[in-house]
This record gives structure tokens, sequence and C-alpha cells, in this order.
């Protein structure tokens, strides 16, 4: 959840859009945009003027993030994902010349995209620039540790090599809630994840910066002939496919991931079952599409669990939803729910082991 809570002045109004970007000439372009289609720009920033803060995270539908150079701004990047609990889209198309057949087509897509996260657009339209927008910030609150059960301890540290293994599915609005997932979980489970997470590759350092700084596991961002360790979680490239060894090795194909989406999710769940079969799982937060669709039955099928973001807690559902559709889900609940329920499932897993 966000730390940061509006003053009386935005409460009782609708939510909107807002936007950030470097470049003077599409963040007047976006605006006009949304705009003309009778969408609230509630909050526009420019990172080159000010800094981030007293931002209105709890009037905002959706972000558009749109920065010529994710790597100058991680700061801000990891402030959005820490602090937003609503859908951020990064990395939007170039924005082409006005007035231009191109024009018209970016525009349409992006009004469609924005009718797909918050819905057609009320009946009329009101910009707040950030200089009005006066929020207090709060401290923020630590979320409470799942406690480790007492047959846990030790154990992740008896066998280097992961025996368990589960993915992290997440696409739109996945940042913010496997986030949260990992706050609750306590170390010293002895599991290995893999995240496969729908995002541009130039935002993908900040995104294991902020996991980095929200969670006692390790993260590993090159990932490519690494050998798959208990207490680590590995954040695949979006530029490379890979598959694992015999021995728990991530090899790299040097090829691109098939499908639209990098990484494709169907593909990790697929070649983590097929490795790690009744000791695999797979866990869907939130997100557009049905990527996973495919190979989730396969993991299902070989022993492994799966586990999906409920509705109510997802910026975005159709992903998770699509998954629930599969009827392959064991459990669905918030981040925090199913932090719980996972650490009580490894739990269980043990017992029967011993």
């Amino acid at each position: 959840m966000s730390s940061f809570k509006s003053d009386d002045k935005f409460k009782d109004k609708d939510k909107g859009i807002g936007i950030i970007s470097d470049i003077t000439l599409h963040r007047h372009l976006l605006q006009s945009a949304l705009m003309s289609a009778n969408y609230k720009v509630r909050y526009i920033h420019d990172p080159e003027k000010k800094k981030l803060n007293n931002i209105p995270f709890d009037i905002i539908d959706v972000w558009l993030v749109d920065l010529s150079d994710g790597s100058e701004w991680e700061e801000l990047i990891a402030d959005i994902i820490e602090n937003t609990d609503a859908p951020v889209l990064f990395g939007e198309d170039t924005v082409p010349l006005h007035g231009t057949p191109a024009f018209n087509r970016w525009k349409k897509r992006l009004l469609g995209k924005i009718n797909d996260y918050i819905g057609p657009p009320l009946s009329y339209s009101q910009s707040i620039e950030d200089e009005t927008a006066e929020i207090g910030k709060l401290p923020a609150e630590k979320p409470t540790k799942v406690h480790l059960p007492k047959e846990l301890e030790n154990q992740n540290s008896s066998i280097e090599t992961a025996e368990r293994v589960w993915v992290l599915a997440a696409s739109l609005g996945g940042p913010a809630a496997v986030k949260e997932f990992l706050e609750y979980l306590p170390n010293g489970l002895p599991v290995a994840f893999i995240l496969a997470q729908h995002i541009d590759g130039g935002f993908q350092k900040v995104l294991s910066q902020v996991l980095e700084r929200n969670t006692e596991y390790k993260i590993i961002t090159t990932c490519e002939g690494e050998k798959v360790n208990h207490g680590n979680i590995y954040v695949l490239s979006v530029e490379h496919s890979v598959t694992f060894s015999a021995s728990g090795m991530i090899l790299s194909s040097n090829n691109p991931w098939e499908g639209p989406y990098s990484p494709s999710i169907d593909q990790v769940i697929g070649a983590v079952a097929d490795r790690w079969k009744s000791q695999s799982g797979a866990i869907i937060f939130s997100g557009m599409g049905e990527d996973g669709t495919k190979t989730v039955p396969i993991m299902y099928e070989s022993g492994g669990l799966i586990l999906a973001q409920d509705e109510e807690s997802c910026a975005n559902s159709s992903m998770p939803d699509a998954i629930r559709n599969t009827g392959c889900v064991s459990f669905n609940g918030s981040p925090q729910q199913l932090a719980y329920q996972f650490v009580d499932l490894i739990r269980k897993q043990l017992a029967v082991a011993s």
C-alpha cells in the first residue's frame, strides 16, 4: 500500500491519470490526447525541474511514465513503484509528429490502453499541476513478516542447490504486488524464486533495486550460468530466453523470448516445471493478458502448485483471472495472504517429505 495520503482538498474527487516525462512536448501531447477524450489528468511532473515529492498517489488510477533515459531517473522510478497501488505504464511508444497519420494511430493505441486499464472517460476533464499537490508524506508502516515455522529453521543451509523452485509471474501492476509479497516473507525458507516480470528492459535494473531494498532474499540479476540456490531471487532478463540444466543451472539460449511479452511467463513456467516437477510452483500476480495459461496446466499435472493474486487486490486482474480459468489454482489471495499461504505450503511439503 502507498505510504502517502492526500489532504482534504483531494477527498471525494474522481481519480485520474498521472503523467511523468522529461520531454516538454511529450507531456503536452500526452495531456492533450487524454483530455481530448475527456480523461482527467490529475498530475503532471517534469523531473528536470523538480524533485519527486508531494505526489497525490491516492488520486491516480494509472501512471504514464515517459522518460528518455530510464537509468538517469532510477530514484524517481523506484519511488513510483514503491508508493503507488495504480498500474504504471513505462516506456510507451515515441510520440510521432502531431497531425500525421502516425500520430493518430499512436493516440488511438494510447486511449485504447487507458480504456482497458481504467475504463471509459468521465464527462469532463481536469488537470492538476504538481505545484498544487500538497500531500503530506506519512511514515511508512513496516509489514509484519510471516513467522518462520520452527521446522523450517536451518533448512535453507542444508542443501545449497534449490530443491524447490517457484516462479513469480507478474505484468502490469506486478512490481508493487511482488514487492509486498516479499516484504511479508520470512528469511530462511528452503526455496528459490524465478521472477518473470513483463517490463521494459530499461527499467529492469530499477525494479531489482526496489526489490532488494524490501526483502532479505538475495537478488540475482545476471542469471546466465548461475546455479539456482535456495534463498535467492533470480530476475530474468527481458532479452534472452533461458532453460535449466539437470544440475539446476540457468542457461541462456541467446534467442529472444517467444510471444509478445518478455520474459515469456509460459516459457519460464514450462522450463521450471520440466526441471523441478512436483517441487515447482508459480504465483501469478497482477497483469494483463493470458501469458502462463499454456504451461500452468503442465506444471499442475507434474505435481506443482499454482497460487494467484485475487481480483480485489490486483491493479489489473486479467492475467490471474485467465490462470484461474485453467482450473489449476489452489489458492487466491492478496499479496499478504499469498505470503502466509506460501509459507504454510512449504512447511507442509517438508512435513510430508520427512
